[in-house]
């Protein structure tokens, strides 16, 4: 796929006007990665973002049970979701790790340099950061309901 196509794939972008868009895709470039290719690790710097081209990323977060860390899976993405989103939110530090499930293409965005892109224009600035506000939301209500789920599955009979 080309950038142009996974770029107006993705909902956060979506709306934006022409040379906005043209903005973006000029510092973005097209990357491939492998099945079970690890993208990002939690803690790590979040230097870029991503959307999905083709293929699919595994969400997981590492948790530490009887002293050994496992990584839970808490979502899947596909083409047009993106990840990585920390980049443009400080601390822009990864709050989990990324692996492809699938090989395929992600479209990687600088994450210092769509920052800057912000700052300078303010269409993309409230157009990118309402939506992203909308997909840290649902990110956010999605691990509510894990919790809740996890913890009726282990709550003490009373």
């Amino acid at each position: 796929m080309s950038k142009n196509e996974i770029l107006s794939s993705c909902a956060i972008f979506k709306g934006l006007e022409t040379h906005c868009m043209n903005s973006i895709e000029a510092i973005s470039e097209v990357v491939t990665v492998a099945n079970g290719e690890r993208i990002f690790e939690k803690g790590g710097a979040a230097a870029n973002f991503y959307i999905v081209g083709s293929g699919a990323v595994r969400l997981c977060l590492p948790i530490i049970i009887l002293l050994s860390e496992k990584e839970i899976e808490i979502d899947v993405r596909h083409p047009g979701d993106l990840i990585g989103w920390s980049a443009l939110i400080p601390p822009h530090e990864l709050t989990m790790s990324a692996y492809a499930v699938q090989a395929g293409e992600l479209l990687r965005i600088p994450g210092k340099e769509l920052r800057s892109l912000c700052e300078q224009d303010e269409h993309i600035s409230a157009v990118v950061i309402s939506r992203l506000a909308s997909v840290i939301g649902r990110r956010l209500v999605q691990l509510e309901r894990m919790l809740a789920k996890e913890m009726e599955l282990n709550a003490p009979s009373i």
